[in-house]
């Protein structure tokens, strides 16, 4: 699988997003490791080793689990995927209230599961509480964006200000003093994303050579949207700075 950092190292097989990086826990002394202390949990200040990409490629999701992990408070998301082309398995592990994992759920409804997709991290506007660089996750088929319009739309006024509006039946998050309050959202997006896996039925990803294209599925069926119809979502200017959550650690 491709973990694109200008090098595709040896797939693992558990890795979840640490400041803008996709990564990977290792044991110290692996090529190409960095350090990090823990910042919670039982093991706070502790110093771990991890690799690090900015983006994932080739994806299959195959199902998703939520779990809770020794000694947090909080549940996450263990999502199983597989290279599109050599069918390895690994996990991918993100919070429940992470805006990765909502971003990704707000895809799904567009996502042709029959293809490989990718999940890039890209820099947004803005710094975190903390000072520290803030990230936006893209899902990424056959070279473009998916948007989250099935769920949530930017949009200009008739003064020019960004709204945000939503659709079928995801709440708006609410205006709490100086932070947004996604409680609400959190829940409905949870739901959708149980009553998903529910139903889904993982493909049978191709196994060509390396070297081969992927192949291509079957043209949609009537009314199965494409990528055609749905255009690049708006640029990270387009979001106001104040609306982006922001999550400076995880759960392990």
């Amino acid at each position: 699988m491709g973990r694109s950092n200008n090098t595709t190292p040896d797939l693992g097989d558990s890795m979840t997003i640490v400041a803008g990086k996709w990564s990977e826990r290792v044991v110290e002394g692996t090529e190409g490791a960095v350090s990090r202390a823990l910042s919670k949990g039982k093991n706070k200040g502790s110093l771990v080793w991890e690799r690090q990409w900015q983006a994932l490629e080739n994806l299959t999701l195959i199902s998703a689990k939520f779990a809770k992990p020794e000694g947090f408070s909080e549940e996450q998301v263990d999502i199983t995927c597989t290279d599109f082309k050599t069918g390895e398995t690994f996990l991918l592990s993100l919070p429940c209230d992470s805006k990765y994992l909502k971003t990704l759920i707000m895809c799904l409804p567009i996502l042709d599961t029959s293809l490989p997709f990718n999940l890039e991290l890209h820099m947004a506007r803005g710094k975190s509480p903390t000072g520290d660089d803030k990230y936006n996750l893209r899902v990424v088929q056959q070279g473009r964006s998916l948007h989250t319009h099935h769920f949530q739309e930017w949009k200009k006024d008739a003064q020019g200000q960004n709204i945000c509006l939503h659709h079928n039946g995801c709440p708006a998050p609410e205006r709490r003093g100086e932070k947004w309050d996604f409680y609400e959202q959190n829940i409905f997006l949870r739901a959708y994303f149980v009553e998903y896996l529910g139903s889904y039925v993982p493909p049978t990803a191709p196994c060509p050579v390396a070297d081969e294209p992927v192949n291509q599925s079957a043209p949609p069926t009537a009314g199965t949207p494409t990528l055609a119809d749905n255009p690049p979502p708006p640029t990270d200017k387009d979001v106001p700075a104040d609306f982006d959550e922001y999550e400076d650690d995880i759960p392990f």
